[in-house]
């Protein structure tokens, strides 16, 4: 059964966190590294839960990651991520909070910096590179 039966199929009176994700979110592309973070620190999490799980902290991780502004997310401190991992509105692993955050380094472009945090877009086509999709040229 694909995703967009499964949400079809759902009651329609019952409120359920896939139907928004599906509606708004589900096969969109993302034009905005911020957003494409945030997709990666979800994927991260979901590892091992179900997507639902993911669905439903996903407001507790955007209040915690601070909306997953790269900057803001790049300054993160010990303190700060002792924060997460005491925070109950997102999944409190110390290794999926470290993976979200392990390339704090490239995004603070300090060595070996990844030249693509350093400039609004950069990651977003670094990975449709590296999922095969390259934008159109004009």
């Amino acid at each position: 059964m694909s995703y967009c039966s499964y949400v079809s199929n759902l009651p329609p009176e019952e409120e359920n966190a896939h139907r928004h994700y599906h509606d708004y979110q589900y096969g969109f592309p993302l034009h905005n590294d911020n957003e494409l973070f945030c997709r990666l620190v979800l994927e991260i999490n979901q590892a091992g839960l179900s997507w639902t799980t993911i669905l439903k902290k996903q407001e507790g991780f955007r209040r915690a990651y601070h909306n997953f502004d790269i900057p803001t997310v790049a300054a993160y401190t010990d303190a700060d991520v002792a924060c997460l991992l005491q925070d109950a509105g997102i999944i409190r692993n110390r290794l999926k909070v470290n993976a979200g955050l392990w390339r704090r380094q490239q995004f603070r472009g300090s060595p070996p910096a990844l030249p693509l945090f350093r400039r609004p877009g950069l990651y977003r086509l670094q990975c449709g590179r590296m999922s095969g999709w390259m934008p159109a040229r004009n």
